[in-house]
């Protein structure tokens, strides 16, 4: 496949700009949309409750995502998302995932369909779903898993954002705090660390030298060590997915690249991806090297 150079400079020169909430306008021929999945961590109260009251579509597909939920837990998806704060980090996740397949099936009954997805850290769960990889049945399972890891390892760990490149970060904080892990490359100007309590340490000297960065809504330190002592039970638990063969690309963001191999889905994929670091960045550049020039966040 052809890809285009520019289109990668055009990403280098504005993601940064996207990130910190500033306008960046590109002009697009030839639209090529693909959704973008968002990791844990940007969930609000009562999230989704108005699309419940008002979207008939989104409203059964979270129905259904409840009852399959119900094999595992009493605890209502629906119930959750109407009443709750979203500061159950376990539960927020399992919202999360479902309000973004209701958000995919609610697109797609309007007639908007994605020619590739992709997804952030927890987001590759639902993108899975999107492209058909996993069943609804088998994404609410890993959803369920994941959450019981972040119900035994939560409390133990901080994330911290930086608006720095990921060379800058290894180069001034990596290679003083041996303690920390690269935990995501999200864009060419912009890394996640994860940590313990240094990392406020950490933010509090950025902070006077000018440096924009902030702590993550989380009490766990994601792609690190802290999750390794849960990794080899959630492999065990997931070794009987069913695995499809995609019906559109998917590119992951634990690999940096386009997927090729179904297999690449399977249980080992689904623990290894929450303790290696996410390639956001480079997967996101070669999607736009390869013509995708609209992303839906979902």
């Amino acid at each position: 496949m052809q890809k285009n150079p520019k289109n990668n400079q055009d990403y280098s020169s504005q993601a940064g700009a996207w990130e910190l909430g500033e306008n960046s306008l590109l002009s697009i021929s030839n639209p090529k949309t693909a959704f973008a999945f968002s990791g844990l961590g940007a969930q609000w109260k009562q999230m989704g409750a108005a699309l419940l009251e008002k979207e008939a579509v989104f409203r059964d597909t979270l129905l259904e995502c409840d009852r399959l939920l119900s094999r595992y837990t009493a605890q209502s998806l629906i119930e959750y998302i109407k009443v709750s704060q979203m500061d159950c980090l376990e539960a927020a996740h399992r919202c999360t995932v479902a309000v973004q397949i209701g958000l995919v099936e609610l697109l797609r009954s309007w007639g908007i369909e994605p020619k590739a997805v992709i997804g952030h850290s927890a987001g590759e769960v639902p993108a899975a779903y999107t492209a058909g990889i996993l069943s609804l049945e088998d994404t609410i399972k890993v959803v369920w898993r994941h959450s019981l890891l972040i119900e035994k390892a939560k409390g133990k760990g901080k994330m911290l954002f930086i608006a720095l490149p990921v060379s800058e970060v290894q180069d001034t904080i990596l290679r003083q705090h041996k303690s920390l892990s690269l935990a995501a490359v999200n864009s060419p100007k912009s890394t996640v660390l994860s940590g313990r309590e240094e990392l406020s340490e950490i933010k509090a000297d950025l902070e006077t030298k000018g440096i924009f960065c902030r702590l993550l809504r989380m009490e766990l330190g994601f792609h690190s060590p802290q999750v390794e002592p849960y990794l080899s039970e959630l492999k065990s638990a997931l070794k009987d997915i069913r695995l499809q063969a995609p019906r559109i690309p998917i590119y992951s963001s634990f690999h940096g690249t386009f997927s090729t191999k179904t297999d690449d889905y399977n249980g080992v994929y689904w623990a290894d991806h929450i303790r290696k670091p996410v390639q956001f960045a480079p997967a996101i550049q070669e999607m736009i090297a390869d013509g995708y020039n609209i992303f839906i966040e979902i």
